[in-house]
């Protein structure tokens, strides 16, 4: 997860705990502003739990990016799913190799 400096790249942490910590962490490291970059980059069968984590807990900003890495292998589907039917929230954007983009229009 990446959280966006004014005119400058703020630094960004590699979590390696698991998605469930670094998710319930989270608060304390996005302010009131959110999460403008997510990288999903573990279990699939994950992905969706963890989005849908990350909506409850108010993380993403309204111009938030997921990048969803394996997104065509088993559980991701189930995320695709969920973000195409609700359009007036997500867009699906580049795929390449393996790598989906998923845009955010609703957020905190």
């Amino acid at each position: 997860m990446v959280k966006r400096a004014q005119h400058v790249l703020a630094p960004f942490q590699v979590l390696t705990c698991s998605s469930a910590e670094a998710i319930s962490s989270s608060p304390s490291h996005t302010g009131n502003d959110g999460l403008d970059l997510v990288l999903m980059d573990h279990d699939p069968e994950l992905y969706l739990q963890d989005l849908l984590a990350l909506q409850r807990g108010n993380l993403l900003s309204t111009s938030c990016v997921v990048l969803i890495n394996r997104a065509l292998t088993p559980g991701a589907p189930d995320l695709l799913e969920y973000v195409t039917a609700r359009p007036q929230s997500f867009s699906v954007g580049r795929q390449l190799h393996g790598l989906m983009e998923i845009r955010c229009h609703t957020g905190m």
